[in-house]
């Protein structure tokens, strides 16, 4: 007797295209091992308020570079000229300069207390020499913050000359510090001789 044993016949789809396959790239697989690098995310909000505190010191410094620029932009002619009489004479005797420029001096001092330029003891006067150094160092430092002014009003913040103002930067730092040990030993100095003169 014969039996006959059907078994269940499969039939297997070999017409696959390569669009089914998903691809590596396409996993959504992660590894569980991978440690993300912080990401510092930097908001729209934080550039506007970088910006403006910018500006807002730039105009501090600028407005104190305008109150005080005229004063030196007026007295740096003096103090050449006083510079070049002091060349052709002994500037610590006074009394050899010629009227226009003791007039000259005495125009400086107004503006100047510091600016010494007679005194009973010859080495507490202020040195012409001195006097020119304080006035180019104040004058540059004034053009040079005009420069920065310049930069930050006149340039969006992407087109601005990152290297000029860096340059323009520190030369204002430079011209603004660098002055004021030479111009509180002369307020020492004006101190004392007035100190002598009070004694006299």
């Amino acid at each position: 007797m014969s039996s006959s044993i059907s078994s269940p016949i499969t039939f297997i789809n070999t017409n696959i295209s390569d669009e089914s396959i998903p691809s590596i790239s396409e996993s959504t697989f992660t590894s569980k091992h991978r440690v993300d690098k912080p990401v510092i995310i930097v908001t729209k909000t934080d550039v506007p308020a970088q910006e403006t505190k910018e500006e807002v010191i730039n105009a501090e410094f600028t407005l104190l570079t305008v109150i005080s620029h005229p004063k030196r932009i007026i007295n740096l002619p003096r103090a050449i000229k006083i510079y070049i009489a002091s060349r052709k004479i002994n500037y610590k005797q006074n009394e050899l300069f010629t009227p226009d420029i003791k007039e000259t001096q005495k125009n400086v001092y107004k503006n100047y207390d510091w600016y010494l330029y007679e005194a009973l003891r010859a080495d507490l006067i202020c040195p012409p020499g001195k006097l020119l150094v304080v006035l180019l160092f104040w004058n540059i430092g004034s053009l040079a913050q005009y420069g920065i002014c310049v930069i930050l009003w006149g340039f969006q913040q992407q087109e601005r000359p990152i290297e000029i103002y860096t340059v323009l930067s520190v030369l204002v730092l430079i011209c603004e510090i660098l002055p004021i040990p030479l111009v509180v030993n002369q307020y020492k100095k004006v101190i004392i001789a007035k100190t002598i003169a009070g004694e006299k």
